[in-house]
């Protein structure tokens, strides 16, 4: 989808300030409105304009960097993709963090927090990773997962 025509869809909808950021679907409104319903907003907007069924996760910034500050793990981003993923439904995340295997052959590693499920996987091995290819399952479509690096860029 081009980001351009996402930020005026979203505009069309009552998105006020509408920023996207990169190629990924990655968008920063101003929302007075309950998360749900600015969510919603979005998640309609995606729909309407591109016939595209989108589970959208809203936070405000406060929340963005409490889960930036939260993120577990000393990564060496030199070796190591840091990643978050998002989840309205707690047991989605339960079940992706238990696919983890530190000693593994992809060696990633997660922990469940507060709505978020952090992990990390080596570089070159994310694709690889157990954790990666269960996420990838129509049963986790509710779910979506943000490099941390894109997290810091968008709060």
């Amino acid at each position: 989808m081009p980001m351009a025509e996402v930020r005026e869809a979203v505009g069309e909808r009552g998105g006020r300030g509408v920023r996207t950021f990169l190629a990924s679907g990655n968008i920063v409104l101003d929302a007075p409105e309950p998360a749900a319903d600015t969510a919603q907003l979005v998640s309609g907007a995606l729909h309407d304009r591109f016939g595209y069924t989108a589970w959208v996760w809203f936070g405000s910034l406060e929340r963005v960097h409490a889960i930036i500050d939260g993120f577990p793990f000393e990564t060496d981003e030199a070796a190591h993709h840091p990643y978050v993923t998002f989840a309205d439904d707690g047991h989605l995340l339960d079940e992706l963090a238990a696919a983890a295997s530190p000693d593994g052959p992809a060696g990633d590693r997660a922990v469940r927090a507060d709505g978020v499920l952090y992990w990390e996987a080596p570089r070159g091995g994310t694709l690889a990773s157990a954790l990666s290819k269960l996420s990838a399952r129509s049963r986790y479509a509710t779910t979506t997962t943000r490099n941390l690096r894109t997290l810091r860029k968008l709060a």
